[in-house]
């Protein structure tokens, strides 16, 4: 009702004086945080529902990084749908995919792909979906994205595999599945002697493996 009011009364959502120190709008906030009705409140005041902020994120990344399918399912509608809207990247290249994968949100990385977002989109270090599951240390979203057939093995430009990301940040679980996950030839690959050691790692051997 609050926000209501605000509207009736003129409030402009957009202004810069509305937006706080990132460039965020009362849209982005409510997006993330699945409040819907202000969603729906204040989604018809933006110029774009996919991209508003000086980084290229909008609304529509916002509820993806939160897993806020429904809010997500409407922005994306209001954005027209297709594969356009759901391929929508930041100024790095990073996508709605990317973000619901860090948060570790299945269902809506699901969502996502359902409204054909691009399972192997790169951003602009090279970094696809199972860089940012595992760098959220995700191993449900790892295991939905190896199911979809991503290449969970494969190095971002920096040589960085999305096993890398989970042991830099210390994701003990996520690191135990990714080397599960590879195949014989790919544990050949990565090195036999370093697989058994990370292998059979404790957790502060992680830590200074990573370190």
């Amino acid at each position: 009702a609050t926000v209501q009011r605000m509207c009736a009364s003129g409030w402009s959502v957009f202004d810069e004086a509305s937006l706080d120190r990132h460039g965020a709008s009362a849209l982005d906030w409510a997006s993330g945080a699945g409040h819907l009705e202000c969603v729906l409140l204040l989604a018809p005041h933006a110029a774009n529902v996919v991209a508003c902020r000086r980084d290229g994120r909008g609304p529509a990344h916002w509820a993806a990084r939160h897993g806020r399918t429904e809010v997500l399912r409407h922005l994306l509608g209001l954005a027209g749908g297709g594969s356009l809207a759901a391929n929508a990247r930041t100024t790095n290249g990073t996508t709605m995919l990317m973000f619901a994968c860090y948060g570790g949100h299945v269902e809506t990385a699901a969502a996502l792909h359902a409204a054909h977002a691009d399972l192997h989109a790169q951003n602009a270090w090279g970094c696809d979906a199972g860089h940012f599951a595992a760098l959220g240390g995700s191993v449900d979203a790892c295991r939905w994205l190896a199911a979809q057939g991503v290449a969970l093995e494969r190095k971002q430009r920096n040589g960085h595999s999305a096993l890398h990301k989970a042991a830099e940040q210390g994701h003990l679980s996520c690191c135990h599945f990714l080397l599960g996950h590879l195949t014989a030839v790919q544990r050949e690959r990565v090195g036999r002697l370093e697989v058994e050691r990370m292998g059979q790692c404790t957790e502060g051997a992680w830590e200074r493996w990573a370190g």
